[in-house]
C-alpha cells in the first residue's frame, strides 16, 4: 500500500489500484516520498483527535562520496528535506501554530572534506527544531573545529 492511502477518505483499509503511479526515479523520487510521507504523517497530527506526537524516519544519509554543497548526495538529500518540512507546514493548517518539528541525526560526521568529497564518521553532529510554536532565531550551541578533521561537541541533546 502506498503511503498516501493511508491519508485518504477511506482510511487505512482503503486499496490502491494496481496502477497507481510510482514515484519518478532518482532524487526526484526521494524528494516526491519525503514530501508525501510528511505530508500524510502532517495530515493525521493536524485532526483534532489525531495523533499529538509523531515520527518520521529517511534513510539514505550514510553519504561518504560527492556530498556536494550545490548538488552531490548531501545536497540533494537536505533539498528533499526542505521538502518534507513544508510539506508538514502545509498539511499542519492552523495546527501549525502549535507544533514543534525536531530534525535530529543519529551519528555524527567530521567537518574537514575528504579526498572523494566527503565526510567521515565523527563527533560532529546536528539537531534542529522548527514550528509555528516556536521563537526561533537561536543558536544553542557553538563549533569548535580542532586541528583535527573533526568537530569538538559543545553541548548535547541529552539533559
Amino acid at each position: 500500500m502506498r503511503l498516501a492511502a493511508l491519508g485518504r477518505a477511506g482510511g487505512p483499509e482503503a486499496s490502491i489500484s494496481d496502477g497507481a503511479s510510482l514515484p519518478p526515479p532518482g532524487i526526484a523520487g526521494v524528494r516526491a516520498y519525503f514530501a508525501e510521507a510528511a505530508g500524510t504523517a502532517a495530515r493525521f497530527l493536524a485532526k483534532p483527535d489525531g495523533p499529538r506526537v509523531g515520527a518520521v524516519g529517511f534513510i539514505g544519509w550514510d553519504t561518504h562520496i560527492n556530498e556536494g554543497a550545490d548538488s552531490g548526495q548531501l545536497a540533494n538529500l537536505l533539498g528533499a528535506l526542505d521538502g518534507a518540512l513544508a510539506a508538514i507546514e502545509t498539511n499542519m493548517g492552523d495546527a501549525w501554530r502549535e507544533t514543534v518539528v525536531a530534525v535530529i541525526t543519529e551519528f555524527g560526521r567530521t567537518a574537514r572534506i575528504n579526498g572523494t568529497d566527503g565526510t567521515g564518521y565523527g563527533t560532529g553532529t546536528v539537531a534542529f527544531l522548527a514550528g509555528g510554536a516556536l521563537q526561533g532565531g537561536r543558536v544553542l550551541a557553538r563549533t569548535v573545529f580542532p586541528d583535527s578533521a573533526d568537530v569538538t561537541p559543545t553541548a548535547g541533546l541529552v539533559g
